[in-house]
């Protein structure tokens, strides 16, 4: 390379490609103009120093005779882009146009369904390869071990049971159980014992409670997934659940406004009839909307009687894991008050059993128990008299789109005030 000194002005040249430096002004401030050929085009850039102007023109002539020319367009921060892009690609056999040309196929596969890291991500955790092959015994009883510690005794019990009967029903790999012979199966389910008032002896299970086992095995195969036992598609449960919820599936499917509620009479004999060691719990339940597991769980250090409400704590409503407050109608005390105690559980594990047996067996009130009927009760009269929906979900820890589909049901005004007017015999 020679450099060649004029009035003025540098010469860098190497062989025939000459790049011209030149002093100019420009916006007040001395700056050094790079000019040169690439073929029949003249090309400009400029740098603050000569040093500058002298490193960029022999990276020009560098360029020019490997043939890279473009690279001479780059500005500082496209060179630094460059050079990054250049090392993150060393070791890896790739060059920068092949690297860029799979990562724009990849990305246009992909679409708006995640990043390319993302599905990186998801192939390495669900690799077939890694998959182990096990049977529907076998993945239960792993999942129930694992489930033991995570759940209140309660919700356990209802995987065991349930889990326990898919584990006899299908003798077979995991992977094998289709959408169609899981439907069959649960429809096929009958009532082993007379329980809790909830139908006879060989009747078919109703469709609260294949909900309730649709549930369980849902969650276990959501757990499976993770564990590699199954591949990442859709699982039978998954599919299953997806018809469930159609509209035009009416296999436990809740329509709109249809929720079971007790009438005013129904209500009063209730909460009059019931043994006496539980109708603090029937109160709570009938007009405090709570469920079973939170008055079960429930202390009377919750019942603020002087501000008129009832704390519902994060380890109360495990269901939904948030803190809420529950007002205490006038009528909620007056039922409450008799009971009364500065601390201790209100009421005891076996309050839903007993409530539901005396509610069918002894008082006669329902044919069967419906799960959930007193705080659908509470949820349709309640409406009725405030109609606030996003207050009633607020006492009740749901959303307004779960009062609209489970728990509302059109009842008068009127009605409303003569439910929350039930109050104890004088």
């Amino acid at each position: 390379m020679k450099e060649a000194k004029q009035t003025g002005k540098r010469t860098v040249r190497r062989g025939s490609i000459i790049v011209h430096i030149s002093p100019i002004e420009h916006r007040g401030k001395k700056r050094f103009e790079l000019c040169w050929y690439e073929g029949k085009k003249r090309r400009r850039t400029s740098r603050a120093t000569m040093d500058e102007a002298k490193a960029k023109a022999n990276e020009i002539l560098t360029n020019i005779e490997a043939g890279d020319e473009d690279a001479n367009s780059f500005t500082s921060a496209e060179k630094l882009q460059y050079e990054k892009a250049m090392h993150s690609l060393k070791g890896t056999g790739f060059t920068l146009s092949e690297a860029a040309e799979a990562f724009a196929k990849s990305f246009k596969t992909l679409g708006n369904r995640g990043t390319i890291r993302e599905a990186v991500d998801y192939y390495l955790t669900y690799c077939p390869e890694e998959r182990r092959s096990v049977t529907v015994a076998e993945a239960v009883a792993e999942f129930l071990e694992y489930k033991q510690a995570e759940v209140v005794h309660d919700s356990f019990r209802d995987y065991r049971v349930r889990l326990n009967e898919l584990a006899q029903a299908f003798n077979c790999k995991l992977e094998d159980i289709t959408e169609k012979r899981l439907r069959a199966w649960i429809e096929s389910l009958r009532v082993k014992e007379e329980k809790r008032g909830c139908g006879k002896m060989g009747d078919f299970i109703s469709n609260t409670t294949r909900r309730g086992y649709l549930s369980k095995i849902h969650a276990f195969y959501k757990w499976a997934k993770k564990q590699n036992y199954l591949p990442p598609t859709m699982s039978a449960a998954e599919s299953l659940s997806q018809t469930v919820k159609a509209r035009n599936s009416r296999i436990w499917f809740v329509p709109k406004g249809s929720a079971s509620v007790l009438t005013v009479k129904q209500a009063n004999d209730l909460v009059h009839g019931v043994r006496d060691d539980i109708r603090a719990y029937t109160a709570l339940l009938l007009f405090a909307g709570l469920r079973p597991s939170e008055c079960q769980a429930l202390h009377w250090e919750h019942v603020d009687f002087t501000t008129g409400y009832i704390e519902v704590t994060p380890q109360v409503a495990h269901k939904v894991g948030a803190d809420r407050f529950v007002p205490i109608e006038e009528n909620l005390r007056q039922w409450l008050e008799p009971y009364r105690k500065d601390a201790g559980r209100i009421s005891y594990s076996t309050s839903a059993r007993i409530l539901a047996d005396e509610a069918v067996k002894q008082l006669q009130i329902l044919p069967h128990w419906v799960n959930d009927i007193c705080r659908h009760s509470y949820a349709s009269y309640r409406l009725a008299v405030t109609g606030e929906k996003h207050r009633l979900a607020q006492e009740m820890g749901n959303s307004v789109d779960v009062i609209d589909k489970h728990y509302r049901r059109p009842i008068r005004e009127e009605v409303g005030k003569d439910y929350f007017a039930i109050r104890p015999a004088c």
